[in-house]
């Protein structure tokens, strides 16, 4: 009875013969998770659907590199300590001395900085070398320098009242051997009166001697220096491409801006930078006060995504009002009201206030549900409190801080570890968000599939129960045909597996024939199969051929033709279903999910949530209507992410 009613034929993709369909595409099922490869960790995929452990010799590669890794430093370590090279140097390179024996002055001077004026004078003894020259640090002072009566120097600052100090700068005047004998004269002058009582270390030598001993001194600095600046960057940029990528990344920004600017105030702190910037020491200075005014804010911003509702409107009051005030000191600084170094107590005190926020909001947030977070934070923010108030006591009892190393290792250590805390989160948050966003897909994919399958079973038991009483042999062979549909529209409910499209074409074929059982001659079926190696979402091409019969073919008196074909080109597998029935406006129907069309309308949702892929639909009325699907050839072949 079958045969005799259902047209079913398959057109050869090369010569165009129609002939009998066949399907003997072998079963299979793959993973059909986006961004997802399904491979167990710790193992291969052996290209037949099952993973085996990493071999023997992958794991003896990873142990003799950590060996020879090792044998290396042990290596290098021993060179290190060892006294098997012997260096003789017939002659010693220049030196310096310091200069003991002088005479000093000090006299009351109106004119220049705070008007008390020190001056230094002494004799050269000894005949200079070749290289040799009169050296000494100078801080906040005007400086001029003297050989035989003779003006050799001189550092004061220029006509502009917003520049009032020359900053800290290494005064190196070059000798000869004429200046044997000869008066040196130093006069110095305070621009603060804080710096009236420094005591002027002048040295006489070599002047690589000084810039080599001066660079030992400060290497320490230099170098967790450098670290802090080239961290920062690295966390700027890191949480620059997460928050362009995810929309996160915020913490990871400020605390890298933070580092930034705490290793160029430190770097700018130390007496080697002098060196560097012998030319303009005020731009050095004054950039060292910038950095340790700016530095507060985004720490202060990094801190506060960290805590309540309640702790974050004080933090942002606190910001709002540390910049505002570091605003009115550039501003007194650039009309000349008031020196940056004059109201560096303001800039500590902004500093303190922000030490206790830190300290009150980690008391305040103790208590949170999100204890453990809050232990993570709220640790090492007391490793930046202790270098801060290490900082503050130095600088008021020393003068100054550049010889605290502690104090940078304690921010750097401080960074470091909010910086891999913010990392975790980023992982767990975007792990949450993934599983967020799985369990949404899946209950939608579950919900659009429970919305099918009464649709299917309804049309089924329809056709078989208007037959039982006509043609009941008909009947039993659609009951044979609907229990293997059932069979097969079980296994594929629920389910997040792709199906190899063989698989698929069975369920749409078996459908077909409980419908050309219902229609007869009515209903017409091509199939083009050329491609049949690929998967896809299931239940996608069943419900597209579903509507083709039932809406389209059906609502013609005439009947019509189902045509449904798959072929791959350029990289891209292409299924179509094509009917050339009473068609319908795409546009108008597929915006209300409750119409008719809803098999449609699912299909295309689930592709864009599933599979990603592309549905085109072109339907005009009274002349039929195509679906196209489109699938990346590469991954519809593995059961990947598409389009």
């Amino acid at each position: 009875m079958r045969d005799e009613h259902f047209s079913d034929r398959r057109t050869d993709g090369q010569t165009g013969e129609v002939r009998p369909s066949q399907s003997r595409a072998k079963k299979s099922g793959a993973p059909f998770n986006a961004g997802e490869n399904n491979l167990p960790s710790g193992g291969y995929f052996d290209g037949k659907g099952k993973t085996e452990k990493k071999p023997l010799s992958t794991k003896l590669v990873v142990v003799i590199y950590l060996v020879s890794v090792c044998a290396f430093l042990g290596y290098l370590i021993f060179v290190l300590l060892s006294d098997n090279v012997i260096i003789f140097g017939g002659r010693t390179k220049n030196d310096y001395r310091k200069i003991n024996d002088y005479t000093l002055v000090k006299t009351e001077n109106s004119q220049e900085g705070a008007g008390t004026l020190a001056e230094y004078s002494f004799t050269l003894g000894e005949t200079p070398e070749s290289g040799d020259c009169i050296a000494f640090y100078s801080v906040h002072q005007f400086c001029e320098v003297f050989i035989g009566g003779e003006r050799e120097y001189g550092i004061t600052t220029g006509d502009k009242n917003n520049i009032k100090t020359p900053g800290a700068n290494w005064v190196m005047v070059p000798l000869s051997p004429d200046d044997a004998g000869k008066e040196v004269v130093i006069k110095i002058a305070s621009v603060y009166k804080a710096f009236d009582d420094w005591e002027t270390e002048i040295l006489q030598g070599n002047e690589l001697a000084i810039y080599n001993a001066q660079l030992e001194k400060d290497l320490p600095q230099l170098v967790l220096s450098v670290i802090s600046a080239m961290m920062g960057l690295i966390f700027v940029a890191s949480g620059l491409w997460r928050y362009i990528k995810k929309k996160q990344g915020e913490e990871l920004m400020l605390l890298g801006l933070f580092s930034v600017l705490v290793g160029l105030w430190r770097f700018t702190d130390t007496r080697f930078t002098a060196f560097l910037f012998s030319q303009n020491p005020a731009f050095v200075y004054y950039c060292s006060i910038c950095m340790l005014t700016l530095g507060v804010v985004p720490l202060m911003t990094s801190v506060r995504l960290r805590y309540g509702r309640l702790s974050r409107k004080f933090t942002d009051v606190y910001c709002i009002a540390a910049t505002c005030v570091s605003l009115v000191q550039l501003a007194l600084q650039v009309f000349g009201v008031a020196d940056l170094r004059e109201s560096l107590f303001v800039t500590h005190f902004i500093i303190i206030a922000g030490i206790v926020i830190v300290f009150c909001n980690f008391i305040f947030n103790k208590r949170n549900a999100d204890s453990d977070r809050n232990r993570k934070t709220g640790n090492p923010a007391f490793l930046f409190i202790a270098g801060a108030l290490s900082d503050l006591a130095a600088y008021y009892l020393i003068g100054n801080s550049s010889v605290l190393v502690f104090t940078l290792a304690a921010f750097i250590l401080y960074t470091v570890i909010s910086g891999i805390n913010a990392l975790e989160e980023y992982g767990e948050r975007g792990k949450r968000i993934a599983e967020q966003e799985k369990e949404l897909a899946t209950s939608r994919m579950s919900l659009m599939l429970s919305q099918i399958k009464p649709h299917f079973i309804y049309n089924s038991l329809s056709a078989i129960i208007e037959l039982c009483e006509s043609e009941p042999h008909t009947a039993k062979e659609m009951l044979t045909d609907f229990s293997a549909y059932l069979r097969e529209n079980m296994e594929f409910s629920g389910t997040e597996t792709a199906v190899h499209f063989s698989k698929e074409l069975k369920h749409v074929q078996t459908y077909l024939n409980l419908e050309k059982m219902r229609f007869g001659d009515r209903l017409n079926v091509i199939y083009d199969i050329r491609e049949s190696n690929f998967f896809i979402p299931p239940l996608t091409v069943q419900p597209l051929v579903e509507n083709a019969v039932k809406h389209g073919i059906c609502a013609k008196k005439q009947g019509g033709t189902v045509t449904l074909s798959s072929f791959s080109s350029n990289g891209i597998t292409t299924i179509c279903v094509k009917d050339d029935g009473a068609g319908f406006d795409p546009a108008e129907t597929l915006k209300d999910e409750g119409t008719a069309h809803v098999g449609i309308a699912n299909v295309k949702k689930r592709l864009e949530m599933i599979a990603g892929a592309a549905m085109n639909i072109e339907s005009e009325k009274g002349k039929g209507t195509t679906i196209t699907i489109l699938l990346k050839k590469n991954a519809a072949e593995k059961g990947e992410a598409i389009l």
